[in-house]
C-alpha cells in the first residue's frame, strides 16, 4: 500500500477575532501552500515486537473522547507534543475506534498494520494560514483511507478513487476537528472545513457554507517573520469586549456587516458587468477590516507597516488570521498596475518581508496518487 493525499492551506478574508462571537467570516484556500502525507505499507505486525519485550501489553484499551480526558491531556503535554497526541486519536479513532462493528477479519488486518508517514508541507507553522488544520486534515483524510482498504466490506475500492464523495470528507472534516481541540484546546471550526472542502466558503456558528466563485482572486501574502500568541491575541479582545461590551458590540456588528457585504460582492463577481466597481468595494472592505481589527488591539507595527507601503501604491492590505505579526494579504485585482506591485514586493522585501503572489479557492483535500 503506497498512496499519498494533500490539502491546502488557507487564508482568512474577513472575520477574524468577530467569528467567535457568532459573525461571520470568509475563507479561501491556498493551493499553492499545501500539506502532504505520503503512506507506506510494511508488512511486520505490532503484535511481533510482544516478543522483544515481555513486559508490553498490546491489548485494546483505547478511550472515547470526552471533556475529562481532553483537558487531562491538554494539561499534560506542550504544544509540540499535541501534535503526536492528535496524530494517536485519529489513528485510534478512525482505524480502531472502540466498540468498532468491524468484522473480526478486517480487525485483525487493521491491529497488525504496520505503516511509515511522511508528512511534509509548504504552509508556515503558526503564520495563520492553516498549518495545523491542514496537518490534521491530510492525516484525517490518510487513516480514512489506510482504513477503507483493508475492508472487506468496501473491497478495497475506496483507495483507488480519484476523490472523496460528500459523507466521507464530512467524516474527515469532523475528525479533523476533534484533532484541532486536541492540539488547540478549542477551535472554531473554519481551518479544518476550508483544508477539507477548498474553494472559498463563509462561516457563521459553527456552519461553513461553500460559495462557488469562478473568477480568480489575486493575493500578495506577506510574511511577516513575527512570531505570535493565538490564545493572548483572543485573550485581549475578551477582555475588551468584557470591559467596554457596548462599544465593542458596535466594531463586532461592522465587522459583521464588512463580511456579509464583502461575501454578496463575492457571489456576484462572476456575472457582473462592472467587475471595476465590485473590485473597488472589495478593497474599501479590506482597509475597513484592518482598522476594526486595529481597534480591538490585535495589530503589529510590521502589519501595520505593510497595510501602509501597499496604500502608497493604491493597493488595499490587512492583517489575516489573529494579528499580533504572522502575515498581511494585499488584493490585487485585474485593474491592479503590475509595475506598482513589483515596486511593492520590492520595498518589502527589503524592509526584511517574504511575500509571494497566490490565487485563492483552489482544491481541497485530495488523493493525489
Amino acid at each position: 500500500m503506497e498512496f499519498s493525499v494533500s490539502c491546502p492551506g488557507k487564508v482568512i478574508l474577513h472575520g477574524e477575532h468577530s467569528v467567535v462571537y457568532g459573525r461571520t467570516a470568509i475563507a479561501c484556500s491556498i493551493s499553492k501552500l499545501r500539506t502532504r502525507v505520503d503512506v507506506v505499507h510494511y508488512s511486520w505486525s505490532a503484535s511481533d515486537l510482544s516478543y522483544l519485550v515481555k513486559d508490553l501489553n498490546f491489548e485494546d484499551k483505547s478511550k472515547e473522547m470526552s471533556s475529562e480526558l481532553l483537558s487531562r491531556l491538554l494539561g499534560t503535554y506542550t504544544e509540540e507534543e499535541r501534535g503526536i497526541v492528535s496524530l494517536l486519536f485519529l489513528y485510534f479513532s478512525i482505524i480502531l475506534p472502540p466498540h468498532s462493528t468491524t468484522k473480526k477479519s478486517s480487525k485483525r488486518a487493521l491491529q497488525s498494520l504496520g505503516i511509515e508517514l511522511i508528512l511534509t508541507s509548504s504552509i508556515p507553522i503558526g503564520a495563520g494560514l492553516g498549518s495545523s488544520a491542514a496537518y490534521n486534515v491530510s492525516l484525517s483524510a490518510a487513516f480514512h483511507l489506510i482504513k477503507a482498504r483493508l475492508s472487506r466490506k468496501n473491497g478495497g475500492l475506496w483507495y483507488y478513487k480519484k476523490s472523496f464523495n460528500a459523507m466521507e470528507l464530512e467524516s474527515i472534516c469532523q475528525n479533523a476537528f476533534l484533532g484541532e481541540c486536541f492540539m488547540h484546546g478549542k477551535a472554531s471550526g473554519i481551518d479544518n472545513s476550508i483544508c477539507t472542502y477548498g474553494g472559498h466558503l463563509s462561516f457563521k456558528t459553527g456552519k461553513a457554507v461553500p460559495f462557488s466563485l469562478k473568477s480568480k482572486l489575486r493575493i500578495l501574502l506577506v510574511d511577516t517573520k513575527v512570531s505570535r500568541n493565538t490564545k493572548a491575541l483572543v485573550g485581549t479582545v475578551r477582555e475588551k469586549v468584557a470591559l467596554l461590551p457596548k462599544v465593542t458590540a458596535s466594531i463586532l456588528e461592522a465587522m459583521e456587516r464588512v463580511s456579509v457585504e464583502s461575501l454578496e460582492n463575492l457571489k456576484k463577481m462572476d456575472h457582473s458587468d462592472d467587475k471595476f466597481k465590485i473590485y473597488r468595494k472589495l478593497e474599501e472592505l479590506i482597509s475597513i477590516n484592518h482598522e476594526l481589527l486595529c481597534a480591538f488591539g490585535v495589530s503589529h507595527p510590521s502589519l501595520n507597516k505593510i497595510v501602509d507601503s501597499a496604500n502608497a501604491y493604491g493597493i488595499s492590505a490587512k492583517m489575516t488570521g489573529a494579528g499580533g505579526g504572522g502575515f498581511a494579504l494585499a488584493l490585487l485585482t485585474p485593474f491592479s498596475d503590475n509595475e506598482r506591485i513589483e515596486r511593492l514586493k520590492k520595498e518589502l522585501v527589503n524592509c526584511g518581508f517574504e511575500c509571494w503572489e497566490s490565487e485563492v479557492g483552489g482544491e481541497g483535500v485530495c488523493i493525489e496518487s
